[in-house]
């Protein structure tokens, strides 16, 4: 492998990237209150409980 195709991999890699934390963003600011109603049905968590796992999605 060279190294152009190793840059081009990686630029790919970084558009998927970019992508996939654009729509979970997009997904959770918009659809907040069913994604949390669907997570408390399957899990015990409250509000808070719940916002520190949506937000480390969006971070990370």
């Amino acid at each position: 492998m060279t190294i152009s195709q190793l840059c081009t991999f990686l630029g790919w890699c970084t558009i998927s990237n970019i992508i996939v934390r654009t729509l979970a963003w997009l997904l959770l600011t918009f659809f907040n209150r069913p994604i949390k109603r669907i997570h408390k049905q399957f899990f015990a968590l409250n509000d808070k409980q719940l916002n520190a796992p949506f937000f480390l999605v969006i971070v990370n």
